[in-house]
């Protein structure tokens, strides 16, 4: 590293080619506009090469940018490997932002992040929820380290896959309605039946709705709501059926209080997919975690 490159101005840098936008790395990180401006030239002029465009308010990573992102990002995390070292591994600290879809935040997530909060106890950790359109503008702006979505299979050139793991959706029924004795439930038979499903637009409830379509078929929903315990509380006092990711619905299942029902006619399958943005700086507490939630899954 030169003599007059230091971690603030990679750290500034990485935060600037995240946010594409001076004003906000600057307030993020606690400077000064200005301060980030000098930080930037410094580092420019170190390295000998232009590093943003800058077109009015707009800015953009040039090439040269696009490549020196890797190299500072390495830097950064080898530096942190040392300073861990150096302090016999010292437990990590500061913030981690997730963003997670509901249904896998109360099923999957949940007592991995309190496993995770009792091992590590000087990280805080910040979760949000909502829709995949939402977690993917978090992930693109900032505002989440890592996201945690169910969704068909994502290829994003920006974002890094730390995670991917197939989750079916099936018809799911409380274990008292007579349908679960059917060895062949057919679509038509289906779509007779009431029911409660997610909104429109959900990632499973979409193709879903396309297949139906195609088959000239529509559901009538009693209701629509996004929260899959509560769609699961009310399958247990009705003889409604609904169409849920498997891990939404195992535990009632184990348990024999719901069923799933047999329609060979639907395969449907998403993927609960983990990303960080390829800007990202991948911090301790985002490495263990995510190494927490691939263990998990492979058990």
């Amino acid at each position: 590293m030169g003599e007059n490159m230091n971690i603030q101005q990679l750290t500034t840098f990485l935060r600037i080619a995240e946010l594409q936008n001076f004003t906000k790395a600057a307030k993020q990180l606690g400077y000064s506009q200005s301060a980030v401006t000098v930080q930037i030239k410094q580092l420019e002029k170190e390295l000998g090469m232009q590093l943003f465009e800058r077109i009015g308010k707009q800015v953009s990573l040039t090439a040269q940018g696009r490549k020196f992102v890797g190299y500072a990002a390495q830097v950064l995390q080898a530096l942190q490997a040392v300073e861990s070292f150096a302090h016999g591994k010292q437990a990590p600290k500061g913030i981690m932002r997730l963003g997670s879809a509901e249904s896998l935040l109360t099923r999957q997530l949940a007592p991995l992040l309190l496993q995770f909060a009792k091992k590590y106890a000087e990280v805080e950790t910040v979760v949000r929820s909502g829709s995949n359109e939402m977690l993917y503008d978090m992930i693109n702006k900032n505002l989440v380290d890592i996201i945690y979505c169910l969704d068909a299979k994502i290829t994003n050139p920006e974002w890094v896959k730390a995670l991917e793991y197939e989750e079916p959706i099936v018809f799911v029924t409380s274990a008292q309605n007579k349908l679960v004795h059917k060895r062949h439930i057919s679509l038509e038979a289906l779509v007779q039946e009431p029911c409660i499903l997610t909104e429109k637009g959900i990632s499973y409830r979409a193709p879903l709705d396309k297949m139906l379509a195609d088959k000239g078929l529509t559901l009538h929903p009693l209701l629509e709501i996004g929260n899959t315990d509560v769609i699961c509380t009310m399958l247990l006092r009705s003889s409604c059926i609904s169409f849920l990711p498997l891990f939404a619905v195992q535990e009632y299942i184990k348990k024999k209080q719901l069923a799933v029902l047999k329609v060979p006619e639907v395969e449907i399958t998403m993927w609960s997919q983990l990303f960080y943005h390829k800007h990202k700086w991948v911090t301790p507490q985002m490495e263990l975690f995510i190494k927490l939630l691939q263990h998990s899954r492979k058990l």
